[in-house]
């Protein structure tokens, strides 16, 4: 990895033999070509190691591993972290997160590294960084859809960053680039991690120790299929509304899973600042405390629905209630 501007790729695996090649293709085809992409398969049965190890007896800046350790979705981004981390440590300029069925626009990473290198320049290389763009959806044929993930996402994160620590609708991994500074000062979690999606993890460390910059161009192509491991974030209306109202249970669990992963992610860092120690409390606290952090800070994103499900939620403590908080939190949730 020698020159400038040196960035690394992860990307991870499992039985995406039918899209693979068309996404290793877009990354090949880069504009920017100082690359080197690292691949973790989780046990593929269905030809796509073998695809794999093609694509890197052709290109050596492709390297294939296969997950040994716990598997799952997001635990084996988590592993291959690990992996380079202990190998190679902190030696590129720049990450990027890469999924196995989609299409990166040929500028895509050259354009994110001129972001994040704006963004250093305007406030320092020690600085973490996280810049991230929009998602074109396509069928699993490859035609276009005729929608953004900007048409389901109400997240902005340059005037309302803190609505991310509230709100499903997040970063999407394969949109995002980070800076050096981040992927250093980001810790990797230790326990939960396919609870523990790693776009979330790394864009609610942009938010509290850095900066994130949304670049509104849709340099990537997002295949719907049956396999997705993630869904679109949803808009609702009155009917469905209603429908989710008769399974309010199902919408605090999922809220809480929410909320305790923002825990998580507060718990790690070992000095908050303001913002972050009031966030902190918030779901520490709930109640009062929590009703006014979100007043005071306007958090509102999703529908009206999922913001009075929010209110209700932290308001009466019932996210206290549910398995994220009654088992794995590292401090006990009614600290004062």
């Amino acid at each position: 990895m020698s020159g400038k501007k040196q960035s690394v790729i992860f990307m991870t695996t499992y039985n995406g033999a039918k899209y693979l090649s068309d996404q290793i293709n877009s990354v090949i085809n880069q504009s920017f070509g100082d690359w080197v992409l690292f691949i973790s398969d989780d046990g593929s049965s269905d030809g796509t190691i073998e695809i794999l190890r093609d694509f890197e007896s052709l290109d050596p800046r492709i390297k294939v591993i296969q997950n040994r350790g716990p598997h799952g979705a997001y635990i084996n981004y988590y592993n291959l972290f690990e992996f380079y981390k202990d190998n190679y440590g902190s030696c590129a300029d720049y990450y990027f997160f890469c999924d196995q069925d989609d299409y990166w626009h040929p500028d895509k990473m050259r354009t994110e590294i001129d972001v994040l290198s704006r963004m250093e320049r305007q406030y320092g290389k020690r600085c973490p960084l996280l810049c991230y763009t929009d998602l074109e959806l396509m069928d699993a044929t490859g035609n276009s859809l005729g929608s953004f993930m900007s048409d389901y996402s109400d997240i902005d994160l340059q005037s309302h960053p803190l609505d991310l620590f509230f709100s499903h609708c997040f970063v999407w991994g394969t949109t995002a680039a980070i800076n050096k500074a981040l992927w250093e000062a980001a810790k990797l979690p230790v326990n939960n991690r396919n609870d523990l999606s790693h776009d979330n993890w790394y864009a609610k460390h942009a938010v509290l120790l850095g900066h994130v910059e949304c670049i509104p161009k849709p340099l990537v192509r997002y295949r719907r299929h049956d396999s997705n491991v993630t869904g679109l974030p949803r808009k609702y209306g009155l009917l469905k509304a209603i429908r989710r109202a008769m399974a309010f249970g199902d919408v605090i669990d999922a809220q809480s899973h929410m909320f305790w992963s923002s825990f998580e992610v507060l718990n790690s860092i070992d000095s908050l600042d303001w913002r972050g120690e009031e966030l902190k409390k918030t779901f520490e606290r709930g109640g009062y405390y929590a009703v006014r952090f979100m007043w005071k800070n306007k958090i509102c994103p999703g529908s009206r629905f999922h913001q009075l499900a929010r209110y209700i939620n932290l308001g009466l403590c019932l996210h206290k209630r549910t398995h994220w908080f009654l088992t794995d939190c590292e401090e006990p949730i009614n600290a004062k």
